[in-house]
């Protein structure tokens, strides 16, 4: 499945599919079905504009890409959720349509939306009227009076559904839809017609009510009707249409409600597949989306008089005495304590689920220090074998870019040696005599700024290569190592260094993958990404160096690139007013970017100033091929902007 959604979201070329009808608009939201294949999908009119970038094959990353520069993008998460509803549902399509398309059942009968309501609302009163003062009797008599009283309200049961389902139809018809799958169908062991209404998602709102209310009408009349003249026959069929009823799960009545009250519900905020989406955070997103008071009102008090009817239904049904059970409190007191823990049980669990997504990062980032921490003191008192040489070069970022002979020869090239947690490695006067890769522990990595005070550039791990700063990077000042905890590394000559990798990987990969990798690492921007995708950003970005007062950044002019402050400092300038200071992995320009807007702020360089920067048509090939770090900077980007970066406001400045 991972693979399946990387191949989808990156390499395959998808193209809007030609047989595709929309639906009326309802409230900037509507519905497309696809004619061949008969599937559905309600979307709003953002999305609309999202699908339209697929109107020539193209693959996700340049539909993406063109949305971002139109300033047309909906919100990442409803992106690729989007994509792949429509992938699924044949409104995007990878190869051709189809050559049949599907046929809708001939009927030749309508039933006005305005006749159709009518005869669903009086029906389903005269319904509930009918239980509430004439309720069903249980069966008695003999054994034979008894199954004929229960076969009378089965097989009328199964009768009012299909009468009920060629109504739904007619009102369909009427309405301009089509009828699919006409079917004999058999659910809770009650054969019935049925067929498919789904049509009815293209058609106004009002049509929609009608055709849910009109398919109650005839299992309605039915329970009246017995309850009037054959009440010993009306206790199956008042339980069907309870269910029918019910004010949740689907119920036809819940379905009415929102048809009348509320807007056609998303089909990217609802059985979301979208791995992302289907975590903790994303479910808590879209049930905000999904959030409409007046049908929430709605279906609250339809809930309420439901649950009302039902308990009253049982309690005349088990002889009780309605009076008697009104004055008992231990009754109430029963009540209440159900009621309270059906209440309380699920608050407490979305409570906690809360809490625990609030602090997923924190405790993923414990365990994982903890972790080191347990295998720091266990490599320690073990000895250091091929076997451990070999993992550490593998994950090594300089070492994955060599071939396996060559790394191999390298691996019988390395000694083994340890330090001691404080060790000073080199210092600002003294470089480094020899280069190690470190294989259990880490060091701190600093250079001396020109006020002579030293300043951490970053952390080295696991993996990472120390002492060869001088070589890849010439600095001024010098640099200086010291080992953050105990250290195990392999030790390499640096003749070794020179021969084996600066002379075949080149000067600039070395010290993109040797200073720039951990650099992003530890960067807030990029912490939670997939290590390759750091490797890879690393290699595509540059540094870009600033004097004093040089602007990195101009207020009022168009964003063309992403700079993280890799040494010095810079303040940020709003109407010619200092409003914020930039120190090293400090990064800017990327909210500019993503909506494709001028910088809201100017920065500039509070004396010499050196950035790790990666411009706009780079920036944008890469995240749009890495949806995992798209969604992680759109995520930060607006928890910085302190509103969602997509899709931009109406009432927002950088609109025109």
């Amino acid at each position: 499945m991972a693979m399946d959604l990387q191949l989808l979201f990156t390499a395959e070329r998808l193209q809007l599919n030609p047989h595709v009808s929309k639906g009326v608009d309802s409230n900037g939201r509507f519905t497309l079905k696809t004619l061949d294949t008969g599937a559905y999908l309600t979307i709003d009119r953002l999305q609309l504009g999202a699908l339209l970038a697929f109107s020539k094959p193209t693959t996700v990353p340049e539909a993406l890409r063109v949305l971002i520069v139109e300033r047309k993008c909906p919100a990442l998460r409803d992106f690729y959720e989007l994509v792949l509803k429509a992938q699924r549902a044949g409104v995007l399509q990878s190869g051709p349509s189809p050559v049949s398309q599907l046929v809708p059942m001939m009927w030749r009968f309508g039933l006005p939306a305005k006749v159709a309501r009518w005869l669903g609302v009086g029906s389903i009163l005269l319904g509930l009227l009918a239980l509430g003062f004439f309720p069903p009797a249980q069966p008695g008599g003999n054994v034979s009076q008894i199954v004929v009283a229960l076969l009378t309200g089965y097989l009328a049961s199964s009768l009012a559904i299909s009468l009920g389902n060629v109504l739904g139809v007619s009102a369909l018809h009427s309405a301009g839809g089509d009828a699919f799958h006409p079917r004999i169908g058999l659910p809770w062991l009650l054969p019935h017609f049925s067929s498919s209404l789904r049509d009815s998602l293209l058609a106004e709102s009002s049509a929609q009510l009608s055709i849910y209310l009109v398919s109650l009408a005839p299992m309605s009349l039915l329970v009246a009707l017995l309850c009037f003249f054959q009440p010993q026959s009306a206790l199956l069929p008042a339980i069907i249409f309870a269910i029918m009823i019910r004010p949740c799960f689907g119920g036809t009545v819940s379905q009415a409600i929102h048809a009348g009250f509320g807007r056609p519900v998303l089909d990217t905020s609802r059985n979301l597949i979208f791995p992302a989406n289907k975590r903790w955070g994303g479910l808590q997103h879209y049930a905000r989306m999904h959030f409409d008071p007046p049908v929430v009102a709605a279906r609250l008090i339809w809930a309420v008089l439901w649950i009302a009817g039902v308990t009253l239904f049982a309690i005349r049904g088990a002889g009780l005495s309605l009076s008697g059970l009104l004055l008992d409190w231990h009754f109430w007191a029963n009540f209440a304590l159900v009621l309270a823990t059906a209440v309380v049980i699920p608050a407490g669990v979305i409570g906690v689920a809360s809490l625990m997504e609030s602090a997923r990062r924190p405790l993923k980032a414990a365990k994982r220090y903890w972790r080191n921490r347990q295998q720091r003191k266990l490599a320690i008192d073990q000895p250091v074998t091929m076997k451990t040489i070999s993992s550490i070069l593998v994950v090594s970022p300089l070492c994955q870019r060599m071939q396996i002979d060559r790394r191999r020869a390298l691996e019988d090239k390395l000694t083994v040696v340890t330090f001691r947690q404080g060790t000073l490695l080199s210092d600002f006067s003294r470089p480094a005599t020899d280069i190690h890769f470190i294989v259990s522990g880490s060091v701190d990595v600093y250079r001396r700024t020109p006020k002579g005070r030293p300043q951490r550039a970053w952390q080295a791990i696991e993996g990472d290569l120390i002492g060869a700063e001088e070589l890849v990077e010439p600095h001024p000042l010098g640099w200086k190592l010291v080992a953050r905890s105990p250290l195990i590394a392999l030790r390499m000559p640096r003749e070794i260094f020179q021969k084996e990798i600066m002379d075949r990987l080149g000067a600039a990969t070395v010290l993109a993958l040797t200073h720039h990798v951990p650099f992003l690492r530890q960067n807030q921007l990029c912490r939670h990404w997939h290590p390759q995708a750091i490797n890879r950003f690393a290699t595509i970005t540059r540094i870009a160096t600033f004097s004093n007062g040089g602007y990195v950044l101009s207020e009022d002019h168009e964003s063309q690139g992403l700079f993280f402050v890799y040494e010095g400092k810079a303040f940020v300038e709003r109407h010619k007013r200092r409003v914020a200071q930039l120190g090293v992995g400090g990064f800017i320009g990327e909210i500019g970017l993503l909506q494709n807007s001028a910088a809201t702020s100017s920065v500039v360089a509070d004396g010499p100033l050196a950035c790790l920067t990666i411009d706009k048509s780079y920036f944008f090939r890469f995240l749009t091929q890495n949806y995992e770090v798209a969604l992680e900077v759109e995520r930060l980007s607006s928890k910085r902007l302190g509103r969602p970066v997509f899709p931009l406001r109406s009432d927002s400045f950088d609109v025109l």
